[in-house]
C-alpha cells in the first residue's frame, strides 16, 4: 500500500510517539502520550509499564478505589486498571477506538497494530489574519492502512498483517459498533446550545468551531 496523507498542522503540536505532529489526528503523534501514576506508599516508583491505557480509564478506575460500582445498564470505553497501577498486571486494553465523530471511528489499536479506515489532515489553528493554512488530506481505506507500532511507532510504512490479523481487526472493529449501538447513547447536541460545546473561547486561535 501506498503511505497515507500525512499533512502537518501548522504551527505547534506534539509527537508522542512519532507520526509528525498531527495534532487532533489520530495518528500516534497527535495523541500518544505517557502516563504518571503518583500514590505514595501504593504505586511503586520504579515501575514502567507498556500497556495500553487510555484517560477513559479514569472514571472506571477511580470508581472502584473508591469501593462503588459502575452502573450496569451501560457500557463503558474505560476499564478498571487499579490491577496494572497495583502491579498485579502487565496488561490492560487490547483494543481501543479513535473516533472523528459519534459516527465514526477513522482508526483503532489492536494489540501492537494500529488500523486507519480514514486518514486526514486536521485544520490548523487561525493565522493572526483569522484564515487558515489548508487541510491535509483525507482518504478513505478499504481495507484498513495497517502499521505495526513495535516496530514503526511514526506510522511511516503500512504494512500488510495478513488474513488471520486482518480478520482479527475487523471482528474487533464491528463488535465495537454493536456494542455502542445497544448501549445508552447521548442526545446532546452542540449545534443547538453553544454552552454545550467543548470549545467555549471563540476568539481563540485554537478554537476550530468558527472558520
Amino acid at each position: 500500500p501506498t503511505p497515507p496523507p500525512r499533512k502537518k498542522k501548522g504551527g505547534g503540536g506534539g509527537g508522542g510517539g512519532g507520526g509528525g505532529t498531527a495534532k487532533d489526528t489520530n495518528w500516534e503523534g497527535g495523541h500518544r502520550v505517557m502516563g504518571l501514576a503518583v500514590w505514595d506508599g501504593v504505586i511503586r516508583g520504579d515501575r514502567v509499564s507498556n500497556a495500553l491505557v487510555s484517560s477513559l480509564d479514569l472514571l472506571p478506575t477511580i470508581v472502584s478505589l473508591s469501593g462503588k460500582q459502575l452502573k450496569p445498564d451501560r457500557s463503558y470505553d474505560g476499564m478498571d486498571i487499579s490491577p496494572l497501577l497495583f502491579g498485579k498486571t502487565d496488561k490492560a486494553h487490547e483494543t481501543l477506538f479513535h473516533p472523528a465523530s459519534s459516527t465514526e471511528i477513522t482508526a483503532m489499536r489492536y494489540r501492537n497494530y494500529k488500523a486507519h479506515f480514514r486518514t486526514y489532515g486536521q485544520q490548523p489553528c487561525r493565522l493572526p489574519n483569522g484564515t487558515h493554512l489548508p487541510v491535509g488530506d483525507s482518504m478513505v481505506h478499504n481495507p484498513p492502512l495497517v502499521f505495526d507500532l513495535d516496530q514503526d511507532p511514526a506510522e511511516s510504512q503500512p504494512i500488510d498483517p495478513g488474513p488471520q490479523i486482518m480478520d482479527e481487526i475487523m471482528r474487533a472493529f464491528q463488535a465495537f459498533w454493536q456494542d455502542v449501538n445497544s448501549t445508552l447513547k447521548s442526545v446532546t447536541s452542540f449545534d443547538e446550545d453553544p454552552s454545550f460545546r467543548p470549545c467555549s473561547n471563540t476568539s481563540s486561535v485554537c478554537c476550530r468551531l468558527i472558520s
